[in-house]
């Protein structure tokens, strides 16, 4: 049993270096033209969050292989040479967090306030698309801003 364990460590490996490879060629073949040789940051980003989302789904038939491992052991100890799904399932969990909550968005913002080959900086631009959101929030939540009936 530990030939198995050991077999399914090897295409879990396999398995995540082709998904990093596939999001990397889906990257270079679906860019724009004119981001070919810049903003590598923000690229890194988008190559990280398609493997982490491939590698998400695809741990539950590893899941499922791992469990089976135990299943039909030989002797006692054959269930603690199998892969700690636990621990990998919560860090999956904390990097999708992660990513979703803080990496992203910078990656987003960065990208968008990036300045432009002939120097104009568009980001001016990005911040009058947020303005009405960012008072019409600022309005519901100041406490100390009292509108009269009148007013309204």
């Amino acid at each position: 049993m530990g030939d198995f364990n050991l077999a399914l460590v090897i295409v879990a490996i396999i398995v995540c270096v082709l998904v990093f490879i596939f999001n990397l060629y889906l990257l270079v073949n679906y860019q724009h033209p004119d981001d070919a040789n810049q903003a590598y940051f923000p690229k890194f980003v988008v190559v990280l969050g398609l493997s982490v989302a491939a590698i998400s789904i695809l741990m539950l038939p590893a899941d499922v292989a791992n469990r089976q491992a135990c299943r039909h052991a030989i002797y006692n100890g054959a269930c603690n040479l199998t892969l700690p799904m636990k621990d990998l399932w919560l860090a999956i969990y904390i990097i999708d967090a992660i990513l979703v909550f803080f990496i992203i968005p910078f990656a987003m913002f960065y990208y968008e306030g990036d300045m432009d080959k002939s120097g104009e900086n568009f980001q001016d631009e990005e911040e009058k698309k947020y303005e009405p959101i960012c008072r019409q929030w600022e309005d519901h939540t100041n406490p100390y801003q009292r509108k009269s009936i009148n007013a309204i």
